[in-house]
C-alpha cells in the first residue's frame, strides 16, 4: 500500500511524460583483502569456473604493512609492479579535508604534483625511476606527521612483464570491494573527466580518455602496455572501449574492477516503464568463461566490454526500485559525499549521467557537473540544470544512484542487499530522501543547497 502511495503521487507529471517520450576496516573489506571463500564452480550454463583463492593479477600496495602509522590517506603505487628505472605514480586517497599533504619516499620529502576534490580528496606525487629492490612511502602533513604509508617493491630492470590469463574466466577476482576502493574508484573518475570550468568540447571514443595518461591514473598499472603505447606502432592489442549514456558507468566500473581484480556484475533487463521500474531476468559476471579461447587478457577484457557488457545494459537498467536488493544501484542520501564523482543520475525517461566534479563558479559557488554519452560513442558534458537533470515528484526509480557493492562467494558473484552491509561496505548510505519532494522545485532547491552550504573546514591535522 505504501509503494502505490509513493508512486501514485508522480503519476500525473510521469502520464504527459510518458505520453512525449514513449516509454533509465581493514579486513575482509580493505584495499588488499582476497576472498577465501572460493573454490572451483560453474557458471550459471554450468560450465566449471575456478575462482583464485589467492590473487593472481599485480598487487597495489595500499596503506597496509606499515608499523606506527595512522590510516588517513591511503597509498597507491601505479604501476603495480615496476620496474627499476621506471616512473612511478603514487597517489593518496582520503574522505578528510586535510592541510596540503606531501610525500616521504625513503625518507626523501616529495611535493604532489596534483590535487583535487573536494571529497573524497586525491593526491598524486611523480616518482623517477627507482632502484630494484623494497620502498617506503608515507604521506605527512606539513609538519611531518604520518597519514598513511605504503610499502612496494621495484623489480629489476630485466623483468620484462608478460602478459597471461589465470584461468577461464574474464578476469580473476583478487580482492574485495570496500570503502577506500569505493573512493579511488571516485578519485579516478574525477581525474579521468577533469575539464576547466568552461570546457565545450569531449571525446570521439570512451578509449581516447582511458589511454591519456596524464588523466588516467590507472594508465597501464598492470604493466602490459594495455593502454595503448605500444599498439600506436603495431604492437600488441590495447584498450578498446566506446560508450553509450547506458553502457557508460558499467565500462567504467568494468575498467576500474579488472584493472584492481574485483568482481564485477550486472543484470540484463527490459525497460518497462519508469512507475515499476526495469524488470531484470539475467546475471551476468567476469567470472563467465565465453571469452576463455582469448589468450591476450586484454584482448579477452575488449571481448567482454565488447560482446557482454554493451548488448547487455541499456539507458534503463539502473532505473529499478529502492527495494530491489538485487539492483545494479541503489539511491543515495543528498549530501556532498555522496553526490560524487562515479556516481550517476538516472532520467525518469531513458538516460542517465555520470558525475565527474563539482565546478567552482567566480562567487565561490559550486555547480555539479556530469558526463554523458551519445549513441554514437562520442562523450560531453553536462551542467546540473531542470533541463539536464530532469526530475518528477514521487517517482521512485530514477535519481542520483551509487553502484551496489558486490562479493564474490564460492563461483558466484553476489550483490549485497542488505543496507546496513552496504553503506559499511561502500561508506555511502542508502537513502530515499530525493524521493520525499512533493515539487520538483523542491529537489533543485536541495540540490543547490548542498552546493552553497559546502564549505571546506580549517583543515585539520
Amino acid at each position: 500500500m505504501k509503494l502505490v502511495l509513493r508512486t501514485a503521487a508522480g503519476l500525473g507529471s510521469l502520464a504527459a511524460v510518458l505520453f512525449v517520450a514513449g516509454t533509465m576496516a581493514r579486513g575482509p573489506g580493505s584495499p588488499g583483502a582476497v576472498p577465501t571463500e572460493s573454490a572451483a564452480g560453474t557458471t550459471a550454463a554450468g560450465r566449471p569456473v575456478a575462482v583464485p583463492t589467492t590473487p593472481r593479477l599485480p598487487t597495489p600496495r595500499p596503506t597496509t604493512g606499515c608499523d606506527g602509522t595512522t590510516d588517513r590517506v591511503a597509498l597507491f603505487v601505479f604501476p603495480f609492479r615496476p620496474r627499476a628505472g621506471e616512473p612511478v605514480r603514487l597517489v593518496g586517497v582520503s574522505r578528510e579535508h586535510l592541510a596540503p599533504v606531501a610525500a616521504e619516499v625513503d625518507g626523501a620529502r616529495v611535493e604532489a604534483t596534483a590535487q583535487w576534490g573536494p571529497g573524497p580528496y586525491g593526491w598524486e606525487f611523480r616518482l623517477d625511476g627507482l632502484p630494484a629492490g623494497t620502498h617506503v612511502a608515507r604521506a605527512v602533513t606539513t609538519e611531518g606527521r604520518s597519514l598513511g604509508c605504503a610499502r612496494w617493491s621495484v623489480a629489476e630492470a630485466s623483468s620484462e612483464p608478460v602478459r597471461s590469463v589465470a584461468g577461464p574466466e574474464a578476469w580473476p577476482v583478487a580482492r574485495a570491494w570496500s570503502a577506500t576502493f569505493e573512493d579511488l574508484y571516485s578519485v579516478w573518475v574525477a581525474r579521468l573527466f577533469a575539464v576547466p570550468e568552461d570546457f565545450r568540447g569531449g571525446w570521439h571514443r570512451l578509449h581516447a580518455v582511458f589511454r591519456d595518461a596524464e588523466r588516467n591514473l590507472l594508465h597501464d598499472a598492470l604493466g602490459w602496455d594495455e593502454d595503448g603505447t605500444a599498439a600506436a606502432r603495431g604492437g600488441p592489442s590495447a584498450i578498446r572501449a566506446r560508450a553509450d549514456c547506458g553502457d557508460l558507468p558499467y565500462t567504467l566500473r568494468a575498467y576500474f574492477a579488472w584493472k584492481f581484480g574485483l568482481p564485477f556484475r550486472f543484470q540484463r533487463c527490459n525497460r518497462r516503464n519508469a512507475l515499476v521500474g526495469a524488470e531484470c531476468y539475467e546475471e551476468r559476471t567476469n567470472l563467465t568463461d565465453r571469452f576463455a579461447s582469448i589468450d591476450d587478457p586484454v584482448e579477452r577484457f575488449n571481448r567482454f566490454l565488447e560482446a557482454w557488457v554493451a548488448p547487455g545494459v541499456h539507458s534503463a537498467t539502473p532505473r529499478t526500485l529502492p527495494e530491489d536488493g538485487t539492483s545494479d544501484f541503489y539511491p543515495i542520501e543528498m549530501s556532498r559525499a555522496a553526490l560524487r564523482p562515479g556516481t550517476v543520475y538516472v532520467w525518469p525517461y531513458g538516460h542517465l549521467l555520470v558525475i565527474s566534479d563539482w565546478h567552482e563558479d567566480p562567487v565561490g559557488g559550486l555547480s555539479l557537473v556530469a558526463v554523458d554519452g551519445h549513441p554514437d560513442g562520442t562523450l560531453t558534458f553536462k551542467r546540473f540544470s531542470p533541463r539536464n537533470f530532469p526530475y518528477l515528484p514521487g517517482l521512485r526509480t530514477a535519481g542520483f544512484k551509487a553502484f551496489r557493492p558486490v562479493v564474490a562467494v564460492a563461483d558466484e558473484v553476489r550483490p549485497v542487499d542488505d543496507v546496513r552491509r552496504v553503506e559499511q561496505t561502500t561508506g555511502l548510505p542508502f537513502s530515499e530522501e530525493q524521493y520525499r519532494f512533493r515539487r520538483s522545485t523542491d529537489f533543485y532547491r536541495a540540490v543547490q543547497q548542498v552546493s552553497a552550504l559546502f564549505v571546506p573546514e580549517d583543515p585539520g591535522t
